[in-house]
């Protein structure tokens, strides 16, 4: 229902792993450069391939801690 934060997907995936073209070190850092780490750490990620994304989910689910519970990209 929401998007993936920048933290969320550094939190599950690793430090460094931020595919987002608006990060630090993305292709489009010079446009968020002004943006406290902070609120950058709010914006949702981008630029993540279905792979990208299957990992998340199959790391995210591992981690959870609700019985039953499956996080899974909409259809």
């Amino acid at each position: 229902v929401f998007e993936v934060t920048r933290a969320e997907w550094e939190k599950v995936m690793g430090p460094g792993t931020d595919p987002s073209r608006f990060a630090p070190g993305g292709e489009h850092a010079a446009r968020v450069a002004g943006v406290p780490a902070g609120d950058a750490a709010r914006f949702p990620v981008n630029a993540a391939s279905w792979d990208d994304g299957q990992e998340f989910l199959a790391r995210l689910n591992r981690l959870a801690p609700e019985p039953g519970w499956v996080y899974r990209l909409p259809r």
